[in-house]
């Protein structure tokens, strides 16, 4: 976004979004904001995403950061990181961010940190299941972020994107009977594999 002090980089596969404090901005570049449609576009393409992504957090997450992070499949934070709504303190309704929150978390994580204002460590985001794990540091956090895509990598995508819709068909089912609708003929799928010799259960080997 030009002028506003971020900036995305895509290399290898891989997307790193860098936020630059308030002090690195340059004032004098008029920030061209998005308007409703392009909002609308974002909101769909990442909630509606079938490719897993893995958030590394090492610092403060606020905002939309916060929002991105703490909604991605995996979220890797070390000790320093702590997530945090603080645009309600300035007068601001985080609507945006309050919309992503409640597509993955609960109405209670999503009103303490919007009207409380008052971030959550790391490790209270992980003792309350909020992200994935806490790590040392930012270097352990990219290693397993990188076995993570790896894998995701031999398995291939098309086997990734189902796994993702169906967590997304569980996460939207509107009573238990659908769900095991959906659980029967994912097992159902599985056989068909199995019979004509797509797949084994190799998988039940230890490693």
């Amino acid at each position: 976004m030009p002028g506003s002090g971020i900036w995305l980089a895509i290399d290898g596969g891989r997307a790193a979004i860098t936020i630059a404090c308030p002090a690195q901005r340059t004032p004098s570049i008029a920030v061209h904001w998005p308007d409703s449609s392009q909002l609308t576009a974002c909101f769909d393409r990442w909630t509606t995403r079938r490719t897993p992504v893995v958030s590394t957090v090492d610092g403060d997450a606020r905002a939309f950061a916060a929002a991105v992070a703490l909604t991605s499949a995996f979220t890797l934070a070390t000790p320093a990181a702590s997530f945090g709504l603080p645009e309600t303190s300035r007068g601001v309704v985080p609507s945006f961010a309050i919309g992503l929150l409640g597509t993955r978390h609960t109405s209670r994580l999503v009103r303490e940190v919007a009207l409380s204002t008052v971030p959550i460590a790391a490790r209270d985001a992980a003792h309350r299941n909020h992200i994935s794990a806490v790590v040392p540091d930012a270097e352990y956090g990219e290693r397993c972020a990188h076995r993570l895509l790896s894998l995701w990598s031999e398995v291939g995508a098309a086997t990734i994107r189902d796994a993702m819709q169906t967590l997304a068909d569980v996460d939207a089912a509107p009573d238990l009977a659908r769900i095991r609708r959906i659980a029967v003929a994912g097992v159902e799928e599985q056989l068909r594999r199995f019979g004509d010799g797509r797949t084994d259960q190799s998988y039940l080997t230890p490693e």
